[in-house]
C-alpha cells in the first residue's frame, strides 16, 4: 500500500508525498497507536483519544486519517526538504486526537498535548519510474505501479514544478 498526498502551492508547484505502507502499518501504528515496543528509558509519544482520561487508543483508520491530514495540511509556506524536520500543523485540525507521553511500561507520564509530526523525507529525482524504484515496489501488484503512473499523468503539464518525496520515518512530537 502506498498513500499519496498532493500539496498544491499557489506558485504552480506541487509536492507529491508518498508514504510507503510499511511506514504506517509497521512503524507508526504499532509504536504510536498500539504502544508496542515502547522504548524502556525514553519518553514514547503516542496518540490518544479523550476516552479513559485521555488514554484511549484511536483506531488504525483514525490514525491513518490524522497522519495523512497532518501531512497534507502542513502550511504551504513551509517547503518540504530532505532530511528529518518537525512540520507544524494546525492544532484545530484533529482536536479529538491528541498526543501523550508514556513510559516503557505503557503508563502515562504527561498530560495530553497538541502534536506536530517529525518527518524524515527523501527527495526523488524523476517521476514514476524512479519513484517506483525508490519505493521498492517492483514486486508488488501491477495496480500499485499503475496508480503511481496515473498520479503523475494526472498532474503532467498542470504545474511548473513537481517535487516528489518519500516518507522514510514519521513520529509525533509535542507542538511548540
Amino acid at each position: 500500500m502506498v498513500l499519496i498526498i498532493l500539496r498544491k502551492r499557489h506558485t504552480r508547484r506541487i509536492d507529491l508525498v508518498f508514504i510507503p505502507g510499511h511506514i504506517a502499518k509497521k512503524e507508526f501504528i504499532p509504536k504510536h497507536i498500539d504502544r508496542i515496543d515502547l522504548h524502556p528509558i525514553n519518553n514514547n509519544t503516542c496518540l490518544v483519544k479523550q476516552g479513559g482520561d485521555w488514554q484511549e487508543r484511536p483506531s488504525h483508520q483514525e490514525a491513518i486519517k490524522v497522519l495523512i491530514g497532518k501531512i497534507k495540511y502542513i502550511p504551504v509556506r513551509i517547503p518540504l526538504t530532505t532530511g528529518e524536520h518537525v512540520y507544524p500543523s494546525s492544532p484545530d485540525l484533529y482536536p479529538d486526537i491528541l498526543a501523550r507521553s508514556f513510559d516503557g511500561g505503557g503508563e502515562p507520564i504527561s498530560e495530553h498535548f497538541n502534536f506536530n509530526l517529525q518527518i524524515r523525507l527523501e527527495k526523488v529525482h524523476g517521476r514514476s519510474k524512479p519513484t517506483i524504484k525508490a519505493l521498492d515496489i517492483g514486486h508488488f501488484r501491477i495496480g500499485t505501479r499503475n496508480k503511481i503512473k496515473k498520479t503523475f499523468d494526472s498532474v503532467k503539464g498542470k504545474f511548473d514544478n513537481e517535487f516528489v518525496w518519500i516518507v522514510k520515518h514519521v513520529h509525533p512530537v509535542k507542538a511548540r
